[in-house]
């Protein structure tokens, strides 16, 4: 456990996020979520304006580590009080956003409200799109359009999602690395 002692600043708001980020990263959820919280407590004791593009991230750790573990109803207040800072704060095209639209798109998987989890999903991937139509972050988007097409038992569907996922994580991974082979095993 971290002890919290020294400062309180920016800066090390800015440190007690990203300690929270790696501890969910190491599967320690409640740490997670500790240290992601301190650092939005940090900025409000600072008298920080709550829509700050911080507070953002360190929201959508909490969000991220909640959905991990399962617990949907919490993971998406999180998300959604995530998102709403960024819109407040963020460009039309900050990546951030695109990533908040897809943990709701997976939250809404975990819940099962596939209409709700296709809306987010496919939302993160227009987003992704106007950013880079090539980079990983699509390829993350279509590989999870792919999987919650086959839960949707649309077969073809999640073929020509896994396929796109595949083509683009061929050629900015390589055909070994275990995330494109991960959507190989969606199409075999």
């Amino acid at each position: 456990q971290i002890k919290r002692r020294g400062e309180i600043n920016i800066p090390v708001a800015i440190s007690y996020g990203n300690i929270g980020a790696s501890f969910k990263g190491l599967g320690q959820y409640k740490e997670a979520l500790n240290n992601s919280q301190y650092a939005i407590d940090i900025l409000s004791k600072l008298g920080v304006d709550k829509n700050n593009l911080l507070s953002a991230t360190a929201y959508n750790t909490i969000s991220e580590t909640y959905r991990e573990q399962e617990k949907y109803t919490k993971a998406l207040k999180y998300a959604q009080q995530a998102l709403s800072i960024l819109q407040n704060v963020a460009k039309s095209d900050d990546p951030r956003v695109a990533t908040i639209y897809n943990n709701i798109g997976l939250i809404y998987q975990g819940m099962t409200k596939y209409p709700k989890a296709l809306k987010n999903h496919k939302k993160a991937l227009h987003l992704r799109e106007a950013i880079n139509k090539n980079s990983t972050d699509v390829a993350n988007s279509c590989h999870n359009l792919g999987i919650l097409y086959s839960e949707l038992g649309n077969r073809q569907k999640a073929v020509e999602y896994y396929k796109r996922a595949i083509d683009i994580r061929e050629s900015k991974l390589g055909e070994n690395h275990p995330k494109t082979i991960i959507s190989y095993h969606g199409i075999a």
